[in-house]
């Protein structure tokens, strides 16, 4: 019987340290998204003008077919390299949740069964939702690099079908988040899911992509205090 107890607490134990790891992952993931979030609200604010001696007025003074060269060149820069950022993003999230995260939340699972619905949505979700999302991403860019509108509307619904599927699997992280609350009684848990709720409004609702990128990182931190906290509560 003791036996029996000791394996159970060695099956938390693994689970909760492949979660924190993920966790970590996911943090690098987040810094990672929040430096392409300062990056696009630099590039932004330089293409309308705010930054002296660039911008549109600046352009204008070149010429117009000067102008329309410049602008394109900047755009397929930044472009480029958002989309080189978003790919190494989507890549690390991916090793996350697939590596660390739902193998640690199916070893809870098979400690406790509540969390087996939170892997469940998290293998639904997230295994449809991230390669559409890229592959997205990829057709997007050469749309507009090659002007072909099919391209492009065909990217953003294909955007579209990712987001609804990372939906599930974000509802799926939620639970499983709170599940850990609950069986472990630590706040931070709860709150990072907070976060992580008002993460994904400002996604859906708002153009500011820097709020959101930093409330992203303020919640994995939480997360993998959390989870560092249970595992020493476990042990």
């Amino acid at each position: 019987m003791a036996s029996d107890k000791l394996s159970e607490k060695d099956i938390a134990i693994d689970g909760l340290n492949k979660l924190r790891v993920g966790a970590l992952i996911q943090l690098i993931a987040g810094f990672i998204g929040l430096s392409l979030a300062i990056f696009v609200s630099i590039i932004v604010s330089r293409v309308l003008g705010f930054t002296p001696g660039f911008g549109i007025p600046w352009l204008l003074g070149r010429g117009v077919l000067r102008t329309v060269l410049s602008l394109v060149q900047h755009i397929t820069r930044f472009m480029v390299i958002a989309l080189g950022i978003l790919i190494a993003t989507a890549v690390l999230s991916f090793i996350a949740i697939f590596g660390y995260f739902i193998p640690g939340a199916s070893r809870l699972a098979s400690w406790k069964p509540r969390f087996s619905s939170s892997v469940t949505l998290m293998e639904i979700g997230y295994l449809g939702g991230l390669p559409l999302l890229v592959i997205a991403s990829v057709i997007l860019v050469i749309g507009v690099l090659a002007v072909s509108r099919g391209l492009v509307v065909g990217s953003l619904i294909i955007y579209l079908l990712g987001v609804v599927l990372m939906v599930l699997g974000f509802l799926g992280l939620l639970f499983l988040l709170i599940n850990l609350y609950s069986e472990f009684g630590y706040t931070l848990l709860l709150v990072s899911c907070i976060l992580l709720i008002a993460r994904l409004i400002l996604l859906l609702f708002s153009r500011t992509l820097l709020i959101g990128s930093l409330l992203n990182v303020v919640a994995w931190v939480l997360i993998y205090v959390g989870l560092e906290e249970s595992t020493k509560k476990q042990e």
